[in-house]
């Protein structure tokens, strides 16, 4: 996706790894999830050095993507019941 990863072991502990976004809206869910995890200290090596993690994608994952919520694409139930209130119109003479 774009995103550059750093790490800098002179800076205070908690804050040497950062990362660089590729694009100027920035949102968290432009991470990846396996880069989330090593920023946030869950893994000690970063994901392009840990074989564990290079091995375990799996041929039917789907690519992680970007949330779409509050937007155009994001996901609308298609509701196919009828409605449980009927609108009644009387007319008058």
């Amino acid at each position: 996706n774009g995103n550059k990863y750093y790490e800098d072991h002179t800076e205070v502990p908690g804050r040497h790894r950062w990362v660089d976004f590729a694009q100027h809206d920035v949102h968290v869910s432009q991470i990846e999830p396996v880069w989330h995890a090593w920023l946030h200290h869950t893994k000690t090596a970063p994901p392009t050095n840990d074989e564990v993690v290079l091995n375990a994608r799996q041929t039917w994952e789907a690519p992680p993507s970007e949330s779409t919520t509050g937007t155009r694409a994001a996901f609308r139930t298609y509701n196919t019941t009828r409605p449980k209130i009927v609108s009644v119109h009387f007319l008058a003479f």
